[in-house]
C-alpha cells in the first residue's frame, strides 16, 4: 500500500532473559498463529506489492494470503481459525475475513473503505471505516461458518484525534473488550485509554 513504513526486524525473546534471536528481516510483524507461527506483511519488490507470510521458528516463510493484489494489516482471531487483513482489489482499501487455512469463503467486512483490523473476545471484529469525513472505530458482529457473515455494524466513535499505522494496526483492544489503547496524535502526546466500550454498543451487537 501506499505509504507504508519500512519493514524492520522482528527479534524473539524468551522469558528468562536470554539474549533474544533473529526471526525474521525485510518484513512488518502483525500477528501470531497458536502454534507459533509469526503473521507477517512483506514487500514483494519485483510485483511492487504487500502480500501476508507465516514465519515459522526457524525463520522460514511461507505464504498465507498472497494473489495479485496487495494484502496487509493481519490479525488472527483468538481461536487461531480465521483471519482478518486489508486488500485493495476492489481498488480501494475494504476489510477481509477468511479461515486461515483458506477454506470455504471469505466476506468483505467494512463497506466503503476500512483498516486496522482486530479482534474483539467474543468474535467480533474492530476496524477503522475509513470511507466518511472522519475516520470511525466500527464494530462488526460476524457470524463465523462456511459461509461468513456480516450481521451488524457498529460505528463506536471518532478516531481522527488517533495516530493509524501501516501496514499494522496501531491500536489493541483488551481481552475482555471493554478498553482500548491508542496513540494520541502530536498534538497530545500519548497512549489513550478508552474504557466501557460495550455501553456504545446496542445489545444485540454482542
Amino acid at each position: 500500500f501506499s505509504g507504508f513504513g519500512r519493514p524492520v526486524a522482528t527479534l524473539l525473546a524468551r522469558r528468562d532473559g536470554t539474549a533474544p534471536r533473529m526471526l525474521a528481516s525485510g518484513m512488518t510483524p502483525g500477528d501470531w498463529l497458536p502454534d507459533g507461527r509469526l503473521v507477517a506483511t512483506l514487500f514483494i519488490g519485483g510485483s511492487g506489492q504487500y502480500d501476508i507470510i507465516t514465519v515459522d521458528s526457524v525463520g522460514i516463510p511461507e505464504p498465507l494470503v498472497a494473489t495479485s493484489f496487495a494484502e496487509a494489516f493481519p490479525a488472527i482471531s483468538h481461536d487461531g481459525r480465521w483471519i482478518a487483513y486489508v486488500s485493495d482489489e476492489s481498488r480501494q482499501h475494504q476489510v477481509y475475513v477468511r479461515r486461515v487455512d483458506g477454506m470455504g469463503a471469505r466476506v468483505q467486512v467494512s463497506v466503503a473503505g476500512g483498516a486496522e483490523p482486530r479482534w474483539g473476545p467474543a468474535g467480533e471484529l474492530f476496524f477503522i471505516a475509513t470511507g466518511g469525513a472522519a475516520p470511525v472505530l466500527t464494530s462488526a458482529h460476524l457470524s463465523l461458518a462456511a459461509d461468513p457473515r456480516v450481521l451488524q455494524r457498529t460505528g463506536l466513535f471518532d478516531a481522527s484525534a488517533y495516530e493509524g499505522a501501516e501496514p499494522h494496526a496501531n491500536y489493541d483492544v483488551s481481552r475482555d473488550g471493554r478498553t482500548f489503547a491508542f496513540v494520541r496524535r502530536p498534538q497530545s502526546t500519548g497512549v489513550v485509554l478508552v474504557q466501557n466500550v460495550q455501553q456504545l454498543l446496542p445489545p444485540q451487537g454482542w
